[in-house]
């Protein structure tokens, strides 16, 4: 299956895997793909949360690793947070795993296929 998007900034296409390839867009990565507002909303409350799986996707990708999995990054960041703060309502949602690799992914060529992904229903 193949999706596109045009428009004036450019022209997005979603191949089946979940690739995305780009011409000329001049668009943020947000806006490539339909983001749940639910994840939309903790992404801006909560960029910590970006900077930390960027941060040890990056790491793995040095050490070596071509494929990691982005669950178990988020179970590493609710450890993080936990040790390093005393609020006592931080929580990640599991659901927001996909859309964090699909995320990084954008944003970061070399992390491009890092993660699998399925299609999101």
């Amino acid at each position: 299956m193949l999706a596109v998007k045009t428009s004036v900034y450019g022209t997005i296409t979603e191949q089946d895997g979940g690739e995305i390839i780009k011409d000329n867009c001049s668009l943020h990565p947000i806006y490539w793909r339909e983001y749940p507002g639910e994840w939309l909303r903790f992404h801006a409350d909560n960029p910590e949360v970006y900077e930390h799986l960027h941060r040890m996707a990056i790491d793995l990708l040095e050490l070596g690793r071509n494929k990691w999995g982005m669950k178990s990054l988020i179970e590493v960041v609710r450890w993080q947070i936990a040790m390093n703060t005393t609020d006592p309502v931080f929580k990640i949602n599991n659901n927001h795993a996909p859309y964090y690799a699909r995320y990084l992914m954008d944003r970061e060529p070399r992390l491009r296929g890092f993660f699998n992904t399925r299609q999101i229903k």
